[in-house]
């Protein structure tokens, strides 16, 4: 990297909570780059050059990895630094028997590089990662989008989504009310349909009709695709819009959806961002017939704030707490609420 025209050695350091293949990319790529560095060739100069920082990913069977360096100044020649990358992704043996499973991509300033070891150019369209996970015997199939949310923790998602999966089963045990909206969903900030696909499987699932609402485009585009790859298309709709913004116009009865849609649902899913539920979404979950909720939390100070906004309507059930990003202080945090009997005073 460079610091005021310096050139300083990248820190090469482990990173054991990574996975294999992580591990193996990061510090072939470190020694590679430092190697250079030391010997003071200019192999990967354009490489070099302004690079402040690298992210990896790699799917949950470490077959597929993308690499993407970020850098503090446009590329100086994008022919240069494209040949560079080829020669580095076979100098550190990034490719393994099927090269298409490996993305090197550059990113500066609003433009985008893609390499892929082979010479063929990219589209964002195609910088994708296939993922896939076993639950309940059932094979559950994800398209990915580089650069958007992504779950990092495959044994951590799995245990999420089989304690989500416990408490539907626990909630149509005990439900006294067998109306048709125990078989509808909402779910709000779906992402790429992480958990939409569990729900909507038509082995395991325990819902026919769900409605699936997230803002990011690329997102949206990944759980449409999802679904046919699931074979869930019949039974998921996704909606492209801001979560309050169509909690607001569900409150109104203003959502423009076909009726077939527009009806009572049964459970509301939500997984927020850090800052938690927007304002618009607590309202419709205190006006809606929504019996269940389950909420799925990153954000610890949010969460508290957002169930004292919904303790009047809704008690804690049970909970549980995850180790999705570990060595940090973040928390996963799964809460089943279920609407109360009758309404008792707003905690002040």
């Amino acid at each position: 990297m460079r610091s005021q025209h310096q050139v300083i050695p990248l820190q090469s350091t482990t990173f054991d909570i990574a996975n294999a293949r992580i591990q193996k990319v990061m510090s072939k790529l470190i020694y590679t780059l430092n190697e250079d560095i030391a010997r003071g060739t200019q192999h990967f100069c354009d490489i070099r050059m302004n690079l402040t920082s690298s992210t990896f990913v790699s799917s949950w069977d470490e077959r597929q990895c993308i690499v993407t360096l970020h850098y503090s100044a446009p590329f100086q020649c994008v022919h240069k630094w494209k040949e560079q990358a080829e020669v580095l992704i076979d100098k550190c043996s990034l490719m393994d028997t099927d090269e298409s499973n490996v993305r090197f991509i550059g990113r500066s300033k609003g433009v985008k590089i893609v390499v892929t070891g082979k010479g063929e150019e990219q589209t964002d369209c195609d910088i994708k990662v296939s993922d896939e996970i076993w639950v309940r015997g059932e094979r559950i199939k994800y398209i990915k989008p580089e650069g958007a949310f992504q779950h990092p923790n495959p044994r951590v998602m799995y245990h999420a989504l089989e304690w989500i999966l416990d408490c539907v089963d626990n909630i149509k045990k005990q439900s006294e009310d067998c109306s048709e909206r125990h078989v509808r969903l909402l779910e709000m900030y779906s992402g790429c349909g992480a958990h939409t696909m569990v729900m909507s499987n038509k082995v395991i699932g325990a819902f026919d009709k769900i409605v699936a609402v997230e803002l990011d485009k690329r997102l949206v585009d990944s759980c449409i695709y999802n679904c046919k790859l699931n074979g869930v298309e019949d039974v998921v709709r996704v909606v492209q819009g801001d979560a309050g913004e169509y909690a607001r116009k569900c409150v109104a009865k203003k959502t423009n959806d076909e009726s077939w849609w527009h009806q009572e649902y049964g459970l509301l899913l939500v997984d927020p961002p850090r800052q938690g539920l927007d304002e618009h979404v607590c309202a419709l979950a205190l006006s809606g017939t929504f019996q269940h909720m389950l909420y799925i939390s990153c954000g610890r100070s949010a969460l508290q704030r957002d169930i004292l906004r919904l303790h009047n309507a809704f008690e804690v059930m049970s909970c549980v707490l995850l180790d999705l990003f570990p060595r940090t202080d973040a928390i996963e945090t799964l809460v089943h609420l279920k609407r109360r009997r009758v309404k008792i005073p707003p905690v002040c």
